[in-house]
C-alpha cells in the first residue's frame, strides 16, 4: 500500500483516526531512506518496520497503526500479491507496465519490474480512496497536520531504546510538515511521489506529467478491482491483529 492506503487500512481496522494512527500507519515506510550511522537496513527494518509491538507499550495507537502496516501482521504482508490479484498470469501486460514505468520513473526495466510495478499498482487503491471516500482524505489531511514530530520521535526513542537524535535523522522525511495536504489532489500526490521516489536506492527521476497520466490509466483500467483489493487487505489485517485489539 501507499500514502493513503496505509492510513485508510489503519482507520478501518482500528475504527478511529488520530495523529498517532496517521503517523504510525506511515512510519514503517521510512526504512528505504535510513541514513543511520548505527543501524543498517536489516537492523532498522526489524527495529522500526516491525517494531509496532514494542511501540504499543508506550503509545498504543501509534504501535497498533504500525502493526497494520508491517509485514508480520499488516498490509505489507500482501505487498506484492497485488501483481497476482490484478495481472494473474498475464506476464505480457505486467512487462508492458514495467516498460512504461521506465519512461515515467527513469529506472532500469529490471528495477521497474522487480520494485516499482507493485508500487505503481497500489496507487490505484489510493486513487480509489481519493475518489470514493473524499471525507476520509480530508480527515487524513487534517489529522496529518496535527502530528507532533517531536512527540512521535520521543515515543519511538523510548519504546525502541534508541537515541532521539538518531530517530530524528531516521524519520525526518516521514514527519516533515511539507507532507501535509499531499493527499488533497492527484497533482499534490504526484509531487510527493516524485520527492519520495527520488530518495529510494534506485534514485527515480519522476516525470510528473507522464506519471499522472499513467496513474489515471491504471486507475480507470482496473476500476472494478480496487475495492476488492482494498476490502481483502482490510479484512485480512483485521484478522491478523485481532489479538492486539
Amino acid at each position: 500500500m501507499n500514502y493513503i492506503g496505509h492510513p485508510y487500512d489503519a482507520y478501518k481496522v482500528l475504527g478511529r483516526m488520530n495523529p498517532y494512527i496517521a503517523a504510525g500507519a506511515e512510519l514503517p515506510d521510512l526504512i528505504p531512506f535510513i541514513t543511520s550511522d548505527i543501524y543498517d537496513f536489516d537492523a532498522a527494518f526489524q527495529l522500526i518496520h516491525e517494531g509496532g509491538e514494542e511501540v504499543m507499550k508506550v503509545n498504543r495507537d501509534l504501535g497498533l497503526a504500525m502493526l497494520t502496516h508491517g509485514i508480520t501482521y499488516g498490509a505489507d504482508k500482501y505487498n506484492k500479491e497485488i501483481d497476482q490479484w490484478v495481472f494473474g498470469d498475464d506476464k505480457k501486460t505486467k512487462d508492458a507496465l514495467a516498460q512504461t514505468i521506465v519512461d515515467c520513473s527513469g529506472i532500469s526495466f529490471e528495477g521497474a519490474r522487480k520494485w516499482r510495478v507493485h508500487n505503481y499498482m497500489w496507487v490505484g487503491v489510493d486513487m480509489y480512496i481519493m475518489n470514493t471516500y473524499p471525507s476520509f482524505v480530508e480527515l487524513l489531511n487534517d489529522t496529518t497536520n496535527q502530528v507532533d514530530a517531536e512527540e512521535i520521535v520521543n515515543i519511538l526513542a523510548r519504546a525502541l531504546k534508541v537515541d532521539a537524535k538518531e530517530i530524528t535523522r531516521m524519520t525526518k522525511l516521514f514527519l516533515q510538515k511539507e507532507r501535509t495536504n499531499s493527499y488533497s489532489s492527484i497533482e499534490n500526490y504526484v509531487k510527493l511521489w516524485k520527492k519520495v521516489l527520488s530518495g529510494l536506492p534506485e534514485k527515480d527521476e519522476v516525470n510528473e506529467e507522464k506519471t499522472m497520466q499513467l496513474f489515471d490509466e491504471l486507475y480507470i483500467q482496473n476500476l472494478e478491482i480496487w475495492p476488492i483489493v482494498l476490502d481483502r487487505v482490510i479484512t485480512n489485517v483485521k484478522t491478523n491483529i485481532k489479538n492486539f485489539l
